[in-house]
């Protein structure tokens, strides 16, 4: 078995770039490749930072080759699944850090832990060009919403876990031959009778971000659900059929 050699890299934020909303709050989600990185590099686990400890763990990386620290920290909302890499003045201020922008960790041929910012096209966006944006603005005259320039070509190269994609299929086959009908788990729709359409989705009971290792997926690993359930449970913690399950039941009182 060959043993799999994983980059030490890292993206922050993980899917996006940063957002005026992370600029307020001063902090963004550290997201799985920093924390990967962290182990790799650092040897540090971000599991034995405490929750709620704003102090958290300071890490030192090289920004235009001089030395930059910045903080991680355990949230204290939830179950505390959550670590936030702190948006402070001096990470902010050294990096010039705005809105667009991404943290890309890597290491140099000296094995050091290396910082740079990919200044992105979401910060073009942000003027508000005649022809390529417009905005709505809140009660108080402040920006609310922005509509940014889309349809640009734009070229990115991620590391991503690989999934099944018969398993969806397999689970869906194997639940009409038990019940007869494909319904979602979490609210007791079905699809293809309210809409028409069947639209049922296979949901990773455990996510496969907390997987240590590959392997060959079992239909108990998963739950049927409709898409609206689906990315609702995503945002849940813990994210599985229980918690959204009981938000129902609150509902229903």
């Amino acid at each position: 078995m060959f043993e799999e050699v994983v980059p030490v890299r890292a993206r922050v934020p993980s899917k996006m770039a940063i957002t005026p909303n992370m600029m307020k709050k001063t902090f963004v989600d550290a997201g799985v490749s920093l924390r990967r990185f962290a182990k790799k590099v650092w040897n540090f686990d971000f599991d034995s930072l405490v929750k709620g400890d704003v102090a958290g763990a300071r890490f030192q990386v090289y920004f235009e080759n001089k030395p930059l620290s910045f903080k991680v920290y355990r949230s204290d909302t939830g179950d505390g699944r959550h670590f936030r890499l702190s948006l402070d003045a001096s990470l902010v201020g050294r990096t010039s850090l705005s809105l667009g922008d991404i943290m890309l960790f890597d290491t140099d041929p000296q094995g050091r832990a290396i910082l740079t910012i990919e200044r992105n096209s979401g910060s073009r966006a942000n003027s508000l060009t005649p022809g390529k944006s417009s905005q709505l603005s809140n009660s108080k005259g402040t920006q609310a919403l922005v509509f940014r320039t889309e349809g640009e070509i734009l070229r990115h190269e991620a590391w991503e876990r690989t999934r099944c994609k018969s398993a969806a299929k397999i689970v869906k086959q194997l639940e009409m031959q038990r019940v007869g009908r494909l319904r979602c788990h979490g609210c007791g729709t079905e699809p293809l009778k309210a809409y028409g359409v069947e639209v049922i989705e296979a949901h990773h009971r455990v996510p496969l971000s907390e997987l240590k290792e590959s392997r060959i997926p079992n239909p108990s690993d998963f739950d049927l659900l409709c898409p609206s359930c689906h990315r609702a449970i995503h945002r849940l913690v813990p994210p599985n059929l229980a918690t959204l399950r009981a938000v129902f039941k609150r509902q229903r009182r």
